[in-house]
């Protein structure tokens, strides 16, 4: 229950994000089991086989907002929550100070950034209720 004007968060795992995770960490899995992935491609529909991952849906990015503002909400924002780092954090981690703060200003810049909402393995909405 949230009154009008009542703001939420709600997130969602990508669509692509089952295969950045194949393709980081078991990339012979794709191959294996490509009846599983073209399920994850085409319907969004994870379920879960041999101690993997939960059964889950995975949202395709140009679901999210319509799927909020259907249910009486107005976004106000998608987000990449990974940024453009993802992946690369290592490096980024080991920084401090101004060189620290600069690349976390960029990466939340390119964060609502539509071109790189795809490449996230979780997305972010802002919506306020009407």
């Amino acid at each position: 229950v949230l009154k009008p004007g009542g703001r939420i968060f709600a997130a969602f795992i990508n669509r692509y994000a089952g295969f950045r995770d194949c393709a980081s960490r078991y990339p012979s899995d794709l191959n294996e089991s490509l009846a599983a992935y073209e399920r994850i491609w085409t319907e969004g529909i994870n379920v879960a086989a041999g101690g993997g991952f939960t059964d889950a849906y995975f949202a395709d990015p140009d679901e999210v907002i319509p799927l909020v503002e259907s249910e009486g909400f107005h976004a106000l924002v998608l987000i990449n929550c990974e940024g453009i780092a993802a992946g690369h954090e290592e490096n980024l981690n080991a920084l401090t100070g101004e060189a620290w703060e600069c690349w976390l200003n960029w990466n939340y810049r390119f964060a609502k950034d539509a071109h790189l909402v795809g490449a996230a393995d979780h997305l972010l909405v802002v919506a306020e209720k009407i």
